[in-house]
């Protein structure tokens, strides 16, 4: 493949924000088969790779842009045939 990822944004839609001002997160790049599906393990899985990312409440009701570009190029690179991300919040 020739191509290079340049930019990638994950558009998100925030309906609540509702237990902090900001909520810290993390964006794990995943990857499972989808012949066995969503499993527990999956969240057990160590990830490609990880981003950081704050939700605010003035994200509330809100499209969220997100830049995943290293993400998206490490999956490429990985030959991943779909980008998989996980969500997750610490501490919860």
């Amino acid at each position: 493949m020739d191509a290079a990822i340049v930019s990638a944004t994950l558009d998100l839609f925030v309906n609540s924000v509702s237990f902090a001002d900001t909520i810290p997160a993390i964006i794990d790049l995943v990857f499972f088969s989808p012949a066995t599906g969503l499993t527990p393990d999956l969240y057990y899985q160590a990830p490609y790779a990880s981003r950081p990312v704050d939700f605010f409440s003035s994200d509330q009701s809100q499209f969220v842009p997100i830049d995943v570009t290293l993400l998206m190029a490490e999956a490429q690179y990985r030959g991943f045939s779909d980008f998989q991300v996980r969500f997750s919040i610490p501490g919860y």
